[in-house]
């Protein structure tokens, strides 16, 4: 490791897990990371890019069907591997006000299964589905990549 922490928020999580191995996770401001995505300009930093790569549609934005088919084929699988079937255990922590992860025993599991998303490699149809909507922008890009 190359003590390298330039990913945004993650001072705060350092500090966080400085005291223990449980983390919370709610919508409170007491618990967030990042307190308002919208202020620190992160909603806009990643929605508008996913809506012009036709990654991401609607209000609220949703995942077009392109984007949901490389989550449930990519992704669901490695996270499955520690959060159970359909990824049971994220669903269980996102849907209460408030949780608290153990993440150096009971959830250690679903920690290194996201941590897994992050470092995976990827196949050349996953390159190509990223340079297609990514670099190309898409299916509905009007300027051909430009």
């Amino acid at each position: 490791m190359n003590n390298d922490y330039s990913f945004r928020g993650s001072k705060k999580v350092r500090r966080v897990l400085a005291d223990g191995d449980r983390v919370s996770i709610s919508a409170d401001r007491a618990h967030q990371i990042l307190g308002n995505q919208k202020i620190y300009g992160l909603w806009g930093l990643y929605t508008v890019p996913g809506r012009a790569s036709g990654l991401l549609d609607g209000g609220p934005s949703r995942l077009t069907p392109p984007a949901r088919e490389l989550v449930e084929t990519l992704y669901r699988p490695v996270l499955e591997t520690g959060a159970g079937h359909d990824a049971k255990r994220i669903r269980e922590v996102l849907r209460q006000r408030l949780s608290r992860i153990d993440i150096g025993n009971h959830d250690a599991g679903l920690v290194r299964a996201i941590g897994r998303t992050l470092k995976r490699r990827l196949l050349p149809r996953d390159r190509e589905f990223f340079r297609f909507h990514l670099l190309h922008g898409g299916p509905q890009d009007a300027t051909s990549g430009r």
